[in-house]
């Protein structure tokens, strides 16, 4: 089974793993799954004529819907942000920004029961009493590890080692990585 998973920022600017939490649907996916339905981003989409197919398609409408949601990020309350940012790929959510992170996800749990996002503040108010930069995930661990990189991938007897944010300016998905920076609170969310 799939999992998402959560690195750390040592000192040194290593990014390691650290723990992982079974099922990765009840993760980022779910995440976006329960704004979506709460900034009402599931539309029918009709599919285009050429695919020979009439009537609408939910799997089209939840991607379409996912693609709105990414794209009014701004717009979201703070905390909606925050936890959306945090599942981008090459995210690192700084330390003074983890307490935050764990109140929201509470927030949304209380809301939102089923996934692991109770599950993750504790991980991340234990992870606040260490000495780490930040945190980062790696939403589901089928797709390819974006904090683990090889440094010549055309030779086959390179190992992996962690990336390290001082040193690589990319991913090894080919993201550049960012320190998450906390949105105001704003009228109308």
């Amino acid at each position: 089974m799939s999992q998402a998973e959560v690195y750390v920022v040592e000192p040194s600017g290593d990014v390691v793993f650290r723990s992982g939490f079974k099922n990765a649907f009840a993760g980022a996916f779910f995440i976006w799954q329960k704004l979506c339905d709460k900034y009402g981003f599931y539309q029918a989409s009709p599919l285009d004529a050429r695919d020979g197919i009439t009537g609408f398609h939910a799997g089209k409408a939840m991607l379409d819907g996912f693609q709105q949601l990414f794209s009014h990020m701004p717009e979201m309350s703070a905390a909606d942000y925050l936890i959306m940012e945090s599942t981008c790929d090459g995210a690192i959510v700084p330390k003074d920004l983890m307490p935050k992170l764990a109140v929201a996800l509470r927030s949304f749990a209380e809301v939102y029961p089923g996934g692991n996002q109770s599950l993750l503040a504790d991980l991340i108010d234990t992870l606040c009493t260490e000495d780490i930069r930040g945190i980062a995930f790696r939403q589901t661990s089928i797709a390819q590890n974006s904090w683990d990189l090889v440094d010549n991938p055309d030779n086959e007897d390179s190992e992996e080692r962690p990336l390290n944010i001082d040193r690589d300016k990319l991913t090894s998905t080919g993201v550049e990585h960012w320190f998450i920076e906390e949105l105001e609170e704003h009228d109308g969310t």
